[in-house]
């Protein structure tokens, strides 16, 4: 899940939204988030 200016995004594996060399990119794998979005 993407966090951004207040919007929420829940992206995709292999998913990259562009940025600027001074910012430094992070992210956490939530393994839940997929069970609870299709049901599994």
């Amino acid at each position: 899940m993407l966090e951004l200016n207040g919007n929420s995004m829940v992206l995709d594996q292999g998913a990259y939204i562009c940025s600027d060399a001074g910012i430094e990119v992070g992210m956490i794998r939530n393994k839940g988030i997929k069970s609870m979005a299709f049901g599994g």
